[in-house]
């Protein structure tokens, strides 16, 4: 049984759902920056997928990439107030249970969603912004795993392992 941590109160940040283009526009450009050569010289090397959103992310513009990382510096402002005064947000890892193996369409909130989306879409948002999170084991839904996300202030890794030692001791 848990000792209880503090207050626990719901925060709202409306702002998170916009963060998805910050998010693929940036780790694009940065994931095509480390493969560029590979994939000109040896693109056999990559999966199909994977390809596809690599030769996406090679036509990131330039001006798109410098305003997904004004766009970061911004957001990172408002997660530090977000969580000023708490010691972490907690939520879903992912708005599903875990999807099959192979799977790549699921349903999300009554939309046929990729798979990939869907796993990133309440992750992706602490890691533009630099935020260190975790995710551990929380139970199952028909069967299948899900995790409690835990999110924490820079610098507040330390206090997001005791949580998460709490939650899930051993």
């Amino acid at each position: 049984m848990l000792e209880p941590v503090g207050a626990v109160v719901e925060a709202d940040w409306p702002e998170a759902a916009a963060l998805w283009d910050t998010f693929t526009v940036s780790q694009g450009a940065q994931v095509y920056d480390v493969h560029a050569e590979r994939v000109a010289s040896a693109p056999q090397l990559f999966d199909e997928e994977v390809l596809d959103r690599l030769r996406s992310a090679a036509r990131v513009s330039g001006w798109r990439y410098v305003r997904a990382l004004r766009e970061r510096e911004r957001a990172r402002e408002a997660v530090t107030a977000l969580l000023r005064g708490y010691a972490a947000l907690a939520l879903p890892t992912t708005p599903l249970p875990a999807p099959r193996i192979g799977q790549r369409e699921v349903l999300v909130d009554g939309t046929e969603t990729a798979v990939r989306s869907a796993l990133l879409s309440l992750t992706s948002e602490w890691n533009v912004v630099g935020a260190p999170a975790l995710s551990v084991p929380a139970g199952t839904v028909a069967g299948l795993p899900v995790g409690l996300q835990l999110v924490g202030a820079e610098g507040g890794e330390g206090t997001l392992f005791d949580l998460a030692e709490r939650v899930n001791p051993g």
